[in-house]
């Protein structure tokens, strides 16, 4: 099963849970260049001088509460992206 495929039979993790997968799940930064993107993300900053742009892309490693909330498009709940991306 991967991350895009929810475990129908996985029970449902607790807010608790999830605040302990943001702790404890391991990131990391994947730094590869595109000259596409950074054309894009140039322009981006150049029309917009208060809050530009930026991108990021993380590697998240395997943790079954991340998975049951990712394979199902619920990364809002529990304010999880939002932890994460802190």
């Amino acid at each position: 099963m991967n991350l895009f495929e929810p475990n129908w039979s996985q029970a449902r993790p607790s807010s608790a849970d999830a605040q302990r997968m943001c702790g404890r799940i391991e990131l990391a930064s994947i730094r590869e260049r595109d000259e596409r993107v950074e054309q894009v993300l140039e322009r981006l900053r150049m029309t917009h001088s208060n809050g530009g742009a930026f991108l990021a892309v993380v590697s998240v490693g395997t943790d079954g509460v991340f998975n049951w909330f990712a394979s199902r498009n619920r990364l809002l709940e529990n304010e999880i992206l939002p932890l994460l991306m802190r």
